[in-house]
């Protein structure tokens, strides 16, 4: 998703206005890094809260053979 979002406004960018390309490392990098870390604490903070609300539990091997 935010692949996407980062090359599609980099595309309309280049297309738009030209910039050189350290300009473009200078933006998108940046706004990507910032971007995954930021939707990486929302995940894990969704992926614990639906572990907690699902009950989950560790694993087990089932020893019945």
């Amino acid at each position: 998703i935010i692949g996407f979002l980062v090359v599609g406004l980099a595309l309309w960018m280049e297309v738009t206005f030209s910039p050189p390309l350290w300009l473009h490392f200078l933006l998108w990098i940046p706004l990507a890094l910032v971007l995954c870390l930021t939707a990486l604490r929302l995940i894990k903070g969704v992926l614990i809260t639906l572990q907690y609300s699902k009950k989950a539990s560790e694993g087990r091997l089932d020893s019945n053979q």
